[in-house]
C-alpha cells in the first residue's frame, strides 16, 4: 500500500546538516509517509548518512545518481515518489514535528490540492513558534500563482509545501538553471482547484553566512529568460495573470540591472535588454494597484530618471 506522503530530500555533499533534516522527518507525529533520499553524486559522507537512516527505518529509500544538479535530483525524487502528496525539504533545513499532520489535516479539511505554510529562518537555534491557532486563507490556483508573481505573502520555493502529486503530472524542474523554482512554481500552482494558505510556520530555513543575494554572477542572468517564459505563459491565461507576470519580469530585470551597475559589470546587450523591459513594464506596474510598494517606487524612480536614476539606486541592492 502506498504512503500518504512522499517526503523528498535531494542532497549533494550535505553531510554537515542532512542528518538533522532526516531526524526532523523521522520525528513527525504523522507516520504514513515515505522518505525519498536522493544522493546527487555526493563525495562526502552524505551517502553513508543516508544508508544509516535507511537501515533503521523501512520508510526510508535511498536513490543514488551521478551528480546533475538540484533540479535533476528533485526530478528523480518526483519520479520515484509513491505517495498521494509530495513534500520537499532541502538538505540543510528542518521541519516542525507536527508539519505533516497539520498540512495533511488542512488539505482534508479544506479540500485543497496545495497547502502553503509559512517558514521561519534560523542560523543555529530554531525559533520558538506557537502551535495552532493560526489563520488559513483559501484561494484558487490562479490567484495563488498571481500572489507568488507579485511577491506578496507567498514565496515560490518548492520546499515546505504539500502538493497533491497530480499537480506535477508532466511537469519537472528545468535542468541547468539556478532559478528552477521561479521557472516552474506558477505552472504547478495554477493547476490547483483550491489552495490553502496557512499562516502557521511549519518549516525552518537555515540561513548561511555570506549570502550571494546581492552579488552578481553571470548565472544569475538565467532569471531574465525565466521571467520572459513566465510572461509568455501568462499571456494565454488572461489579462490579470499577464499583469502579474509582467510585474515579476520587471522586478527581475530591474534587479539584474542594478546589480550590474553596483558591481561595474559592462555588458551592453544585457543592459539594453533590461532597459527595454523597464521602459515597457514600469508604467504598467505603476498603474497596477496590486504591485507591491517596492516595485512601484522602483518603477516611479525609473520613469522619472531612467538609466541615471537606476545607477543611483544601486545602494538598495
Amino acid at each position: 500500500m502506498n504512503p500518504a506522503v512522499s517526503v523528498i530530500i535531494p542532497a549533494y555533499n550535505a553531510g554537515r546538516y542532512v542528518e538533522e533534516a532526516i531526524r526532523s522527518v523521522q520525528a513527525q507525529d504523522f507516520e504514513d509517509y515515505e522518505l525519498v533520499l536522493v544522493d546527487d553524486g555526493s563525495t562526502d559522507d552524505t551517502g553513508a548518512i543516508f544508508d544509516r537512516a535507511a537501515a533503521g527505518d523501512r520508510r526510508v529509500r535511498v536513490i543514488r545518481r551521478p551528480n546533475g544538479g538540484h533540479s535533476e535530483a528533485r526530478n528523480r525524487g518526483l519520479d520515484e515518489a509513491r505517495g498521494r502528496w509530495i513534500y520537499f525539504i532541502d538538505a540543510d533545513d528542518v521541519m516542525a514535528p507536527h508539519a505533516l499532520s497539520t498540512l495533511v489535516g488542512e488539505a482534508e479539511r479544506t479540500g485543497a490540492q496545495l497547502v502553503l505554510a509559512r517558514f521561519r529562518a534560523f542560523r543555529t537555534r530554531l525559533p520558538r513558534v506557537k502551535r495552532g491557532g493560526w489563520r488559513t486563507t483559501l484561494l484558487d490556483g490562479a490567484a495563488a500563482a498571481m500572489e507568488g508573481m507579485y511577491q506578496r505573502r507567498i514565496d515560490n520555493a518548492p520546499w515546505g509545501k504539500l502538493y497533491e502529486r497530480e499537480l506535477w503530472e508532466g511537469l519537472r524542474f528545468r535542468k541547468g538553471i539556478i532559478y528552477e523554482d521561479l521557472d516552474l512554481f506558477y505552472r504547478v500552482w495554477a493547476r490547483a482547484g483550491r489552495v490553502a494558505l496557512m499562516e502557521e510556520p511549519l518549516y525552518f530555513y537555515r540561513q548561511h553566512g555570506g549570502s550571494t543575494m546581492h552579488v552578481f554572477n553571470r548565472r544569475r542572468l538565467d532569471v531574465l529568460d525565466v521571467t520572459d517564459r513566465m510572461l509568455a505563459w501568462a499571456r494565454d491565461e488572461g489579462p490579470e495573470m499577464e499583469a502579474a507576470a509582467a510585474d515579476r519580469r520587471m522586478s527581475a530585470h530591474f534587479n539584474i540591472l542594478l546589480l550590474m551597475y553596483k558591481h561595474g559589470v559592462r555588458d551592453e546587450a544585457t543592459e539594453e535588454r533590461c532597459l527595454r523591459v523597464l521602459r515597457e513594464a514600469a508604467p504598467l506596474s505603476l498603474r497596477n494597484g496590486r504591485v507591491r510598494l517596492k516595485n512601484r517606487l522602483g518603477a516611479l524612480a525609473f520613469m522619472a530618471g531612467g538609466k541615471t536614476a537606476a545607477r543611483f539606486m544601486t545602494f538598495n541592492v
